[in-house]
């Protein structure tokens, strides 16, 4: 089994969507649910976060940020070393099956955290205004879920590549 098995192919189509995903979710939540505006006239600046509950709160947008975005360096990070070790010298499918397990839980967490903070209503907003952004806000934790299956998908594919090395 080469590099163009089915398993091997699979893997790669989530790979690609994974990192796919993960810069959308980094997109919606900075262009939809972030408003960050500055007066130069008296110099004031304002951050709202409409991904939490708490108006002002910009911890939820930050978490989001932190964990596509570590998601994403990891999996440049072994992209890379994998290209310049000619593939870890053999071990590159190991890995990728690592990394995919532990982005399925990476994600698994970070779903559950952003979905129970989502899931609470915004305080001290305009009705209307929170009516606007409400599917925004509903679809970043349905994308982290897909995020988290884009992963397992992964583990399980790269499960196969393992096996079907070993195989042959």
């Amino acid at each position: 089994m080469g590099a163009c098995s089915p398993c091997s192919i699979i893997f790669h189509v989530l790979s690609l969507l994974q990192v796919g995903l993960a810069v959308a979710i980094c997109i919606i939540v900075g262009v939809k649910l972030q408003d960050v505006s500055f007066n130069s006239d008296n110099l004031t600046f304002s951050y709202s976060c409409l991904l939490g509950s708490d108006y002002g709160s910009s911890s939820l947008c930050t978490y989001t940020y932190a964990v596509a975005g570590i998601s994403l360096a990891v999996s440049a990070l072994v992209s890379l070393v994998q290209c310049c070790t000619c593939n870890l010298c053999g071990l590159g499918k190991i890995i990728d099956v690592i990394l995919a397990a532990f982005g399925t839980a990476w994600w698994a967490i970070a779903s559950g955290v952003i979905a129970s903070n989502v899931s609470d209503t915004i305080t001290g907003v305009d009705p209307a205004a929170v009516a606007s952004v409400q599917s925004w806000r509903d679809a970043i934790p349905i994308m982290c879920y897909v995020e988290t299956g884009l992963f397992a998908g992964m583990f399980v594919s790269g499960l196969f590549r393992c096996c079907s090395c070993c195989r042959g």
